[in-house]
């Protein structure tokens, strides 16, 4: 046993990561990382693992056959299960309109969880190191991504945890342990690609950084490592509270009263929680499908409007999300809706003396005055309609709609009425 695997086993044996008992899936590409990580786990003596290499399609074939023999070379070595997966990736691309790095990403994640319920597994391993970790925290931070605690020891979110045994060690060290071991392993050409903003950040930015101010990515890890804890130490607060997402006909609900209280991160956190919970209920069609449909690149921007709507309680404030989901905030509540839900679940239908809009949650009293009152101003519970039809029909709103306000004798839009009362339309 040598130095870098009496390190890892330490980090194993004081952080709890596994045991050797333990079934293990390993995320095996070949590349120096993993390899470095194999042998480290195999000289161990943890040799329940199995390996799971994934082939993007996106390289020369003999590169990949190249790569492929070296995988096949350690699977036998160590007496290991290999499965290998083909994964379309440009194909999902174009069908999706993500970024390869984007769908490479969501399916590695889920396939992995798949073969680990299917064989079994305690835990999912990665060969994750510190830099992988910095590059992750530059990317969230160049997209405005302030609600992701990034790259973990150990995500125990996940169904099956997700354990990264080299978190602490930096790319140079694994290289540097393959050579002295004569461990062999393959180069992806595909890393070398500067159109990735991963590759970039490697190669460009990072090294501009570290010779302009070589102190700044040290301090960014500081403050990354600093963040992480008060996240976690917030965790311990928030367990305290529970958002509830209630699914309608028309909209989905959640009761935000309780939590507006709480300092401006905090909230932040509650609305970027709330809105991926919204993404991963509505969107719940076949299991690959459900993933990429539902993915969305929420920013700061998205999460601080509704923050900012819910601190000053904006009546009426609507923030637009992607997907084409409005977000109504309304006495500290949210309501979230998009075009597509209000066009195919609402039919227009005749209003009676007593309606119950059962699928709205709502009644409705329409009684005819015989006495004017003092004025005709609206109320959350009450409006006014001058009328000669004995016959009304309540829908959705369309852009199209004409109405002549009170004291008025000309017809204009109601959206644009309605936008200047600053009220939404819907």
């Amino acid at each position: 046993m040598n130095c870098f695997e009496k390190r890892i086993q330490r980090v194993i044996y004081k952080h709890k990561l596994f045991k050797k008992k333990d079934t293990l899936i390993l995320s095996f590409s070949g590349g120096p990382d993993s390899v470095c990580l194999l042998n480290c786990l195999c000289n161990l003596n943890y040799k329940n693992i199995i390996l799971i290499y994934f082939d993007h399609q996106l390289r020369p074939q003999n590169e990949l056959n190249s790569e492929r023999s070296y995988i096949r070379f350690y699977a036998k070595k160590f007496g290991l299960k290999l499965k290998i997966k083909k994964i379309p990736i440009q194909k999902v691309v174009n069908k999706y309109k993500l970024s390869s790095e984007t769908v490479g990403h969501l399916l590695r994640k889920e396939l992995l969880q798949h073969y680990a319920e299917f064989f079994n597994a305690d835990y999912i391993l990665t060969a994750h190191h510190k830099d992988d970790a910095v590059e992750t925290c530059i990317m969230n931070v160049l997209k405005g991504s302030f609600f992701s605690v990034g790259l973990q020891l150990k995500n125990i979110t996940s169904k099956v945890p997700v354990v990264r045994p080299l978190f602490f060690s930096i790319k140079k060290q694994q290289v540097d342990y393959c050579k002295k071991g004569a461990y062999k392993y393959s180069s992806d050409s595909t890393n070398q690609d500067i159109k990735f903003k991963r590759n970039w950040i490697r190669s460009k930015l990072i090294p501009l950084l570290n010779t302009t101010s070589p102190k700044l990515i040290t301090h960014l890890q500081d403050t990354h490592s600093e963040f992480i804890k008060f996240l976690f130490q917030q965790d311990h607060v928030q367990k305290n509270y529970t958002l509830y997402l209630q699914e309608f006909n028309y909209y989905y609900k959640c009761d935000m009263r309780h939590v507006t209280g709480k300092s401006e991160i905090d909230i932040n956190r509650w609305v970027a929680q709330l809105l991926y919970k919204l993404y991963e209920i509505k969107y719940t069609q076949g299991h690959l499908k459900k993933v990429l449909n539902r993915y969305v690149n929420l920013n700061k921007l998205h999460i601080q409007k509704i923050t900012i709507a819910l601190i000053k309680n904006t009546p009426g404030k609507v923030v637009m999300i992607p997907k084409n989901i409005h977000v109504l905030q309304y006495n500290k509540i949210l309501y979230f809706y998009s075009d597509e839900m209000l066009e195919t679940k609402m039919t227009a239908q005749k209003l009676t003396k007593e309606n119950r809009l059962q699928n709205l949650n709502l009644n409705i009293t329409c009684r005819q005055l015989t006495n004017y009152p003092k004025n005709f101003l609206s109320t959350d519970r009450s409006c006014f309609i001058n009328s000669s039809h004995d016959r009304l029909i309540i829908r959705f709103a369309t852009k199209e709609d004409m109405i002549i306000p009170f004291g008025k004798t000309s017809k204009q839009s109601l959206w644009q009425y309605l936008a200047k009362q600053k009220l939404n339309v819907v």
